[in-house]
C-alpha cells in the first residue's frame, strides 16, 4: 500500500514519539497496546494512524525531551498553527534579562541571515527561505514565551 507524503510524515512523527519513550516495548506498557499495533502506527506502508488518546498517553511522558510534544506540534503545523509552550511561572531574578538576550539574539540571527540571502541577488530563494525557518520559529517561540510571562506578571496586579 502506498501512503501519501503527509501520511508518511505522520508515521515518521509516530516513530519519533515512540523512540522518545524508549521504543515499542515501553510504549506498549504505557498505552496497553500491542507492539505490533504501535508498529503499524509508525509504518510508512500501513494506513493505521495513531489516535489522539495514544498520542496524549505517550506525549505525557516525554516532557523535557527534545521536540516535545512532537506529534501535537506536527498536527498543529499541518493546520497552520505554531504550538508554543507557556512559561510555568512569572520570571524571577535574571530571567527577564534572559528573555531580552534570547529575543535579541534570535532576531539578530534571523535578520542577519535574511540580509545575507539578499546580498547576492536582492531576493530570498526558496532554499534560502527554508534555511531560515528554524530561526524564525525560535524567534516566534521566545516572543510568545515573553508575552505570556508579561501577561502572568500583569495579572498579579489584579
Amino acid at each position: 500500500m502506498s501512503l501519501s507524503v503527509q501520511e508518511q510524515l505522520q508515521a515518521d512523527k509516530a516513530r519519533e514519539l515512540i523512540e522518545a519513550i524508549g521504543g515499542l516495548e515501553p510504549a506498549a506498557a504505557i498505552t496497553e497496546l500491542s507492539t505490533s499495533q504501535l508498529g503499524r502506527y509508525q509504518s510508512k506502508h500501513d494506513r493505521d494512524s495513531m489516535p489522539a488518546r495514544v498520542i496524549e498517553q505517550l506525549e505525557s511522558v516525554t516532557h523535557g525531551k527534545p521536540g516535545h510534544p512532537c506529534m501535537t506540534r506536527h498536527l498543529a503545523r499541518r493546520q497552520g498553527f505554531i504550538l508554543l509552550p507557556q512559561p510555568q511561572a512569572v520570571p524571577g531574578d535574571g530571567e527577564w534579562n534572559r528573555y531580552i538576550s534570547r529575543l535579541s539574539s534570535d532576531a539578530g540571527n534571523l535578520i542577519a541571515g535574511i540580509a545575507n540571502d539578499l546580498a547576492d541577488d536582492m531576493d530570498v530563494s526558496p532554499t534560502e527561505a527554508a534555511n531560515r525557518i528554524a530561526d524564525a520559529d525560535r524567534l516566534v517561540e521566545v516572543t510568545a514565551e515573553l508575552a505570556a510571562a508579561l501577561k502572568a506578571r500583569a495579572a498579579e496586579a489584579q
